[in-house]
């Protein structure tokens, strides 16, 4: 691989990471608006929400925090992905990453 097609690859692992890393913050943004939602469904009227009414609404909230969590967590891992190869790039072409010099 030549100089230029190692930058080209550089760019593009780092645009990968951004995104990856965007879509992540975005799932956690979304599960702390779902967490609020629960909990405003179940104490904003008491009288209105039955009891097996909230357990349904707990056992939702939960399968889809936990969902999104496990999405999280592997956009996590894909942005590490990139962000490793960058670093190797990075080095390969004499560039120094400051995240590199703390490992």
């Amino acid at each position: 691989m030549n100089q230029e097609d190692r930058r080209t690859a550089l760019t593009q692992d780092w645009e990968n990471f951004r995104y990856q890393d965007g879509l992540r913050w975005s799932k956690i943004q979304t599960i702390a608006a779902i967490e609020a939602g629960f909990i405003a469904a179940i104490y904003a009227s008491p009288q209105s929400v039955t009891l097996p009414m909230r357990f349904v609404l707990a056992v939702f909230a939960f399968l889809l925090v936990a969902s999104l969590c496990a999405l999280a967590e592997k956009d996590g891992r894909d942005a590490r992905v990139h962000l490793n190869r960058a670093i190797h790039l990075e080095k390969s072409i004499d560039i120094l990453h400051p995240l590199s010099l703390s490992s």
